[in-house]
């Protein structure tokens, strides 16, 4: 594993707790470093198998 791949690994799971959690998904790639929301949205569904929405629907807790 590089240390790029290292890297959205980890930014990938800091999104998975914080879609738990975050009323406002939208911000999420900002916080994270992507560049946009689709950058983010295609890097999570390769590693994740879903879209961040479905993975928030599935794990969100209120």
């Amino acid at each position: 594993m590089t240390i790029r791949q290292y890297i959205i690994l980890q930014r990938v799971t800091v999104a998975k707790q914080l879609l738990c959690t975050s009323s406002d998904i939208q911000k999420l790639p900002q916080v994270l470093g992507f560049s946009d929301y689709a950058h983010f949205a295609k890097t999570f569904k390769r590693l994740t198998g879903m879209t961040p929405k479905q993975f928030r629907l599935q794990n969100y807790q209120a």
